[in-house]
Formats: structure tokens, C-alpha cells, sequence
């Protein structure tokens, strides 16, 4: 059993991680939590954990000193790092000290547990644990994690040249010129529901590795959700073999997947890269090179090279994104289709960059769901079942029928969800204003009180109640106002006051507008 401490200055951070971890299967053991950098200092010095799952910023003493400390007293536990932070610069710090294990929140369980799993084998690997008889099983596994940490920390491929790379994943790489190859599989109506995904790519492997291994140096291969992933090394002069390689590779996958029914094969080539720092941008392109098969069919190779590909950070514009976000805070579906209908109309022809907008809004509306969410939606926040069925969409209306529907349906179920319990924020706004009201209330701190973002908070208190947040706490104030002066007890400078309210002249104001009569004249009606 492998010994972890788990810190995060967010008790409910670490109550997540401590619930999404696979304790059991992965033969791990929680030593204890932390919540503040200090405490954690000490816990480690103390327990001397195998593994430390922490968050950079905590009071006391920041994640990035703490590893410093802990290298410098060669204390080489492995580490992984939860934040959400996507400044890579906090992970090019990290990475001076062997950090190589950087995850963004909101967390996904499903890669928390995959970086736990390669660090265990990276320890049982340095502590000769493992039996020769299971070192192949062990270079798969490793290496079934190499693209995944090249493509989700670019950083860290940045940093780790080809010795180090060789080291960790057990390749056999030597300088030269890589390229990424994509075997992408597609299911259309007629498959065979009883076929196994994995058989399939492994004899994709099996059978595609022949052809590859007539010019490479060495391949990795990696088992996607769509296919297989073949990052090849070759010698330059190798390179003008790569288009009759593609083909044979092409044949070859369409004779794996001619066992079952209604399966093809579409290969993709990235771009050429002298360096293994630069097999990120040939994964992208090969990856995007795919993409093509939704106009132009499947069976056939598509190389990078010979497309359009234009890349961009963004292919939403900032106004679109906003309009977006809004749309999403008040699930307004109806706008949403119209949006949806806009960006087609205007990308329609250019089948790569309406992908790319899609999948942005996708991003954008599960990141909204996740900044905001809401009692009873975290069963209907399901990360990546819409990218996944996207890229298995083989024509442009299939394409936008799933993210509408897709979209348009977790919408719905979230509005039906606040009609059936109430929005549990709004309550507790509510109580908060309450308890409250003869203080000074800022909307920006209710919001806080309830974890959502003022402007969430904002547009959903409209929505929900018919009028503004201010509005209520107004109209809430002049009811304990109407109480008090009924009761004449108090002036209207001290019932003012005791509202909540410092200026005499707009409270007679406001108490007018929303009672028809002054204050004063209110307290004589019952006095």
C-alpha cells in the first residue's frame, strides 16, 4: 500500500478527491488531509507519504516552496498537483523540482484516478516491484499514458527532452522526425452492438505496427475513445515513405474492423516535427485532419498538410462568448437554438472551424454549469458524453443535432429541477437577507454566501423571483418597516435604522413608492 496526504485550503476539495479516488483497486492509503501549507510541511515530514495530491495556493506556505523544501531534503515523493490555476507558469515552476503531474479543476475522476495509476507504476517501477513476467504489461501501460500527458501538459513535453522521455515511457525514440497517425473508428447504424472495442484496437495495433515497423525508429501506440493513436519516429529520409505507409495503414485497419459489421476506419496524418517537444501540434493535426471524413467520407487517409487548417486560440469571438454565457445562466433553449443556427449559417463551408466552435460551446457550457453549479445538476454534469458523441457524428446535421439536443435537453432537466425543489440558492438567499436585513447587504456577498458568481446570481434571483435581488431586500425591508411602525414603538429615523437603511430621505422615499403613503403617515394610521 502506497501511503498519500491529500491538502487543499477547500474542505470540499479534498472531501471530492478522497470520494473519486479508487483506494482499494489502486492499493493507496490516506494518511491524512491538510487545509493549510504549514500543517502540511509537518504532516510530511511526519507520515513520509508516497504520493501528495495538493493545491499550489495555501496560507502558510505555498505547494511550490513545500516541494522545494521537500527536494532539497531529498524527500523524492512523487507529487500531484490539483489546481485551478491554468497558468502553466505555476507548472514550469513545479517542474524544476520533478513535478510532472498537473491536473485543472473542476476535477474529472476519471483522469484523477488514471495520473494516480501511472504514478503508482512510476514507484513500483523505481522500487523494483515489479516481476519480469509483468514488464510488458507495465511498458503498455506506461506508454498508454504518453500522449495523454504530452497533450494535456504541454509544458511538461516542453521541458522533458528525448532521454527523459525514453526513461519514463520505456521508448526507444532517437533524434529525428515524428508524426502522429490517427485510426479513427466509426460506427454507423448497422454495427454490431456485441463488438469489444478493445479487441479491436489491438488488432488495429497487431496489424498496422507491421507496416510501421518497416521505417520507424520506434512507435508508441495509444487506445483513444475513437481509435488508435500512433506516434512514429523515423529517420528524415524515411519521410517521403509516409504517404504509401498511410495507405497500407488504411488497409490494414479496414481489414481489423471487416470482422464486425458496420465499423470503418478513417486514417489521419499529422504534420512532420523534428522534435518529441512538437508531438502535441502532430497529434492536433492529425487528430483535425480526421474531421474532414464529415464532408468528405470515411475509408480514405487525410493529411494535415494538405488541408486548410487555420489554428487559433479562440474561434468564438468574446461578444459570441458572453451572449453564450448568458444563455446558459437563464437555460434560455429557444436563444440557444437560434445561436446555434447563427454560427452554421455563417461557418457552414468550413467543416474544421464549425468543429472547433462547437466543441468551444460545449466547453463553455459545461464550464458555466461548473462555475455555478446548482443542488441536484451534478448528475447531469457529465463532462465529456457530448465531445464523445460528437466525434463519432459522420455528416454537419448530425453534428449540430447533438450538441442542440444535447445542450437544449440538460437545460430543460435543470429548469424542471428548480421547478420540483426550488433553487436551494435563491432559499438560502433569502434567509441570508432575513437574518440580515438590518445589516448592510451587498449582492456580491449573498452571492458568495451561496457559491455562485454575482452575475449568475444575478440573472437567475430575476428569473426566479420576477424582480431584482435589490428589489426583493427592498421590498423585504419595507415589510419589517411596516411592522415596526405598527406597532409605534419607534420613530421613522430609528425603524430607518433598524431596517437596515441609513438615509432617512430615501427610506420615506422608497416606503412611499412601494406603501402609497409616508412613513409618518403610516405610523399615524395605527397610532
Amino acid at each position: 500500500m502506497y501511503k498519500v496526504i491529500i491538502a487543499d485550503d477547500e474542505e470540499k476539495i479534498c472531501v471530492l478527491l478522497n470520494s473519486s479516488i479508487l483506494w482499494e483497486e489502486l492499493e493507496l492509503e490516506l494518511c491524512c488531509i491538510c487545509h493549510d501549507g504549514l500543517e502540511l510541511k509537518e504532516a510530511v515530514e511526519r507520515k513520509k507519504p508516497d504520493i501528495l495530491i495538493t493545491d499550489i495556493c495555501m496560507p502558510g506556505m505555498n505547494a511550490i516552496e513545500l516541494i522545494k523544501d521537500m527536494r532539497e531534503k531529498d524527500n523524492d515523493a512523487k507529487i500531484l498537483i490539483v489546481s485551478g490555476y491554468r497558468q502553466f507558469e505555476y507548472a514550469r515552476e513545479a517542474l524544476k523540482y520533478g513535478v510532472d503531474n498537473y491536473l485543472l479543476k473542476p476535477i474529472d475522476e476519471e483522469e484523477l484516478n488514471d495520473a494516480l495509476k501511472k504514478i503508482c507504476l512510476e514507484i513500483s517501477v523505481e522500487k523494483n516491484e515489479i516481476l519480469s513476467d509483468d514488464a510488458e504489461k507495465i511498458k503498455d501501460t506506461l506508454q498508454s499514458f504518453f500522449l495523454q500527458d504530452i497533450r494535456n501538459n504541454s509544458e511538461i513535453g516542453r521541458h522533458m527532452n528525448l532521454s527523459d522521455i525514453n526513461q519514463k515511457y520505456y521508448a526507444d525514440f532517437k533524434e529525428g522526425y515524428f508524426r502522429v497517425i490517427y485510426v479513427k473508428i466509426d460506427v454507423d447504424g448497422k454495427a454490431d452492438e456485441k463488438f469489444n472495442l478493445q479487441i479491436i484496437q489491438k488488432k488495429i495495433r497487431e496489424k498496422c505496427m507491421s507496416s510501421i515497423s518497416r521505417i520507424h525508429n520506434d512507435t508508441i501506440v495509444s487506445f483513444v475513445q475513437g481509435g488508435c493513436i500512433f506516434t512514429v519516429n523515423y529517420d528524415p529520409e524515411a519521410d517521403a515513405s509516409i504517404r504509401q505507409l498511410a495507405k497500407n495503414i488504411l488497409e490494414d485497419a479496414r481489414q481489423a474492423v471487416s470482422l464486425f459489421s458496420g465499423l470503418n476506419a478513417t486514417v489521419g496524418v499529422g504534420n512532420a516535427c523534428g522534435s518529441v517537444q512538437n508531438v502535441r501540434q502532430s497529434c492536433e493535426s492529425a487528430v483535425d485532419a480526421v474531421i474532414y471524413r464529415i464532408i468528405s467520407g470515411t475509408n480514405k487517409v487525410y493529411f494535415s498538410e494538405d488541408m486548410e487548417l487555420q489554428y487559433r486560440d479562440s474561434y468564438l469571438g468574446e461578444d459570441d462568448k458572453r451572449s453564450l454565457i448568458r444563455i446558459f445562466e437563464l437555460s434560455n433553449r429557444e436563444l440557444f437554438r437560434q445561436k446555434l443556427e447563427d454560427i452554421v449559417r455563417a461557418e457552414r463551408k468550413n467543416v474544421l472551424v464549425l468543429y472547433k466552435i462547437l466543441e468551444e460551446c460545449v466547453q463553455l457550457f459545461y464550464d458555466t454549469l461548473n462555475r455555478n453549479r446548482q443542488e441536484g445538476s451534478d448528475n447531469i454534469i457529465v463532462g465529456k458524453e457530448i465531445l464523445y458523441e460528437m466525434d463519432n457524428t459522420l455528416t454537419v446535421m448530425d453534428l449540430v443535432s447533438v450538441v442542440e439536443e444535447n445542450i437544449c435537453g440538460l437545460m430543460k432537466r435543470m429548469l424542471d429541477e428548480r421547478k420540483q425543489k426550488g433553487y436551494k440558492p435563491i432559499r438560502e438567499a433569502k434567509e441570508y437577507v432575513k437574518k440580515n436585513y438590518a445589516s448592510k447587504i451587498k449582492l456580491e456577498d449573498v452571492a458568495g454566501e451561496v457559491s455562485l458568481s454575482p452575475a449568475y446570481f444575478s440573472s437567475v434571483f430575476s428569473k426566479e423571483e420576477g424582480m431584482t435581488f435589490v428589489d426583493w431586500v427592498n421590498e423585504y425591508r419595507i415589510e419589517m418597516a411596516k411592522e415596526l411602525l405598527r406597532k409605534g414603538d419607534h420613530t421613522v429615523a430609528e425603524t430607518c435604522e433598524m431596517v437596515g437603511i441609513s438615509n432617512q430621505r430615501y427610506f420615506s422615499k422608497l416606503f412611499k413608492s412601494k406603501v402609497g403613503v409616508k412613513p409618518m403617515e403610516y405610523r399615524k394610521l395605527y397610532n
